[in-house]
């Protein structure tokens, strides 16, 4: 819905940027604005095209963790991984720089791992990959600083810098909630925090020949200080604005009287201040990497689906590269199956030219190689930058050769740099671009005309497989598909496997049932219903099933929420819905993916 600001309602901080563009973000949609410099979509890559020699030009990136670093030992470790990585023609690594509140390097904060190398880790990784052509873009975590019980060194030596701080004092607590995360947060909200960060993060690219940064855990917690109000922000966000943000979450402000469209609008511009704390270091970040040399790249591991990267971690990644803060944006990508990448990638669509910006991050440990080899071709068919794999780790022998006969057989240079090295950028924004609206979720019926007990509610619940992840015990919970499921699919809605078999659920009881009725509520994903185009409802009758309907839709719909079925009662103490190989939703015909599930008697 639109929302109406007022400057009361912003953070000073923020305020003097946005002022003369607060009308503009309440006629903004969702689906954001057009970049003015991309009006006439600009190819990148024409200036150095001709200076690749037919070589194609595309990222190809791959993190490094600290696990596998910690393992290497020192500089011969280093060499051989590289020369690997070199040899399958990757080109881009993103070795893991700061994590935990830890660093790889020599200082006060560094790993007790890496203290016994006989040379600083990183000067050994960007000499040696530096030697094999390999560009080398620090992996560092920003707002994530250690993982419960452990703060981490940051933490430790600034509690007062924890997003999440336990009744009383002492030391941060976890952002721990449904999700039962471990991860424990500096504020976003503090400009000291930010400040020190990207101080922090200046001195590694003043110190190291490397070629760039790449952010990580430049978000909030997905269940911020386990009730999702994190605690430090609402602090400041309470001194600059008069307004308790743990009243909006909770609606104390409409039931104390206020207007249900003002409440709206304080919830929407609570959002966005979330958003603008994560969204000024970011745009603080370049502006001094770029000031101090422009060749340094600025790229981010995100979110993959723009709006539950807004709606559960206050991520505004659209936003960025809107403004042009990011060169590139990696998107993680992680699928165990190309329905759920293709998905994921569909949700890029609105974002024209800035898909090219986007380098889609797989994951290597969650699929065999000729899965893995099948995303990669997806990807890189796609108007993208190219690809990165997460993580070497999991790379083995027969990844590096099959890489190197198969997508990577040629070599690539990097899609960002000319002939002589100066970074390639699509024209700035004219003025600065507002982020758009907070998402809005669409409201879904309550479906009152039960005519009787919920006899499913008692039942027990059996079906052909689970997608990874996901169990049958939502189907029977008492829970619709009116929640928000960004962030809770599996809490929320079974999938079965995605593969082109028959699928279905069974119900049964101790006794015989008398059933007149069966509500199916289809799994409700980024908007749409995931409602089967062929399914069967059928009874246990004697000695074998008998249909009781059959749905049969060849286009099918991702609108309908729920199909309610009434038929002659029958007696049964077996149910089952049953879809055949390949009648699934239109978009994903190999998956079944239902909420609830619901039988009455006459």
């Amino acid at each position: 819905m639109p929302v109406r600001w007022t400057r009361r309602l912003l953070p000073r901080a923020v305020a003097a940027c946005w002022r003369a563009l607060l009308p503009v973000v309440a006629l903004v949609s969702v689906l954001g604005v057009a970049w003015p410099g991309l009006a006439q979509p600009q190819d990148p890559q024409a200036a150095f095209i001709e200076a690749a020699a037919g070589r194609p030009a595309e990222i190809r990136a791959v993190w490094i963790s600290n696990a596998i670093l910690g393992r290497l030992g020192g500089p011969a470790g280093v060499q051989q991984l590289l020369d690997q990585l070199a040899k399958a023609n990757f080109n881009v690594i993103l070795p893991e720089t700061v994590f935990r509140g830890y660093t790889l390097y020599p200082g006060p904060y560094q790993d007790p791992r890496f203290a016994a190398w006989p040379e600083d880790p990183l000067t050994v990784i960007v000499r040696e990959a530096k030697a094999r052509g390999l560009e080398v873009h620090p992996w560092v975590w920003v707002f994530a600083a250690g993982l419960d019980p452990a703060p981490g060194p940051i933490l430790a030596s600034h509690p007062q810098w924890a997003e999440c701080l336990p009744a009383g004092g002492g030391r941060a607590s976890s952002a721990s909630g449904a999700a039962g995360s471990r991860t424990l947060w500096l504020t976003p909200s503090s400009p000291e925090v930010r400040r020190f960060l990207m101080e922090e993060f200046l001195r590694v690219l003043r110190r190291y020949p490397v070629d760039g940064l790449h952010l990580d855990y430049i978000r909030y917690g997905e269940t911020p200080c386990g009730d999702g109000v994190p605690q430090a922000s609402a602090a400041r966000y309470l001194e600059e604005t008069g307004i308790d943000p743990r009243l909006l979450a909770a609606g104390a402000a409409a039931a104390a009287g206020g207007s249900p469209a003002a409440n709206a609008r304080e919830v929407a511009a609570w959002h966005l201040w979330l958003e603008a704390q994560v969204s000024a270091f970011v745009r603080d970040m370049a502006t001094a990497m770029r000031a101090e040399n422009p060749r340094w790249v600025l790229s981010a591991a995100v979110t993959p689906e723009i709006r539950e990267a807004r709606y559960l971690r206050r991520q505004d990644w659209e936003h960025w590269l809107r403004n042009g803060w990011v060169d590139f944006v990696f998107p993680m990508a992680y699928s165990s199956n190309l329905g759920l990448l293709r998905t994921m990638m569909a949700s890029w669509d609105g974002l024209g030219p800035l898909r090219s910006r986007l380098v889609p991050g797989l994951l290597v440990s969650a699929n065999d190689l000729p899965s893995l080899l099948a995303q990669i071709e997806l990807v890189r068919a796609a108007p993208t930058a190219g690809v990165a794999l997460f993580s070497a780790d999991y790379l083995l022998a027969a990844h590096m050769d099959a890489l190197r006969s198969g997508p990577f057989a040629q070599e690539s240079v990097v899609p960002y740099r000319d002939a002589a090295g100066n970074p390639v950028r699509p024209p700035a924004p004219e003025a600065f671009v507002p982020p758009s609206a907070p998402p809005v979720f669409v409201a879904v019926p309550s479906y009152a005309d039960v005519p009787g007990p919920n006899l499913a509610a008692a039942a027990r619940v059996t079906v052909d497989s689970s997608f990874r992840g996901y169990g049958p015990a939502p189907l029977n919970d008492g829970r619709r598909n009116d929640e928000v499921e960004i962030g809770r699919w599996a809490e929320v809605a079974w999938a079965s496997a995605e593969t082109p078999v028959d699928h279905w659920i069974e119900l049964a009881w101790d006794e015989p049932q008398v059933i007149a009725r069966v509500d199916v509520y289809w799994a409700r994903s980024r908007e749409k219903f995931q409602a089967s185009r062929r399914y069967r409802l059928e009874a246990w009758i004697g000695d074998g099933w008998q249909v009781l309907f059959a749905h049969e839709d060849p286009v099918g719909t991702l609108h309908v929420t729920r199909h309610s079925v009434s038929f002659v009662p029958v007696v049964t103490s077996r149910l089952r819905v049953f879809q055949p190989a390949g009648g699934g939703p239109a978009e994903r015909p190999d998956l079944m993916w239902v909420a609830e599930v619901e039988v009455y008697g006459p």
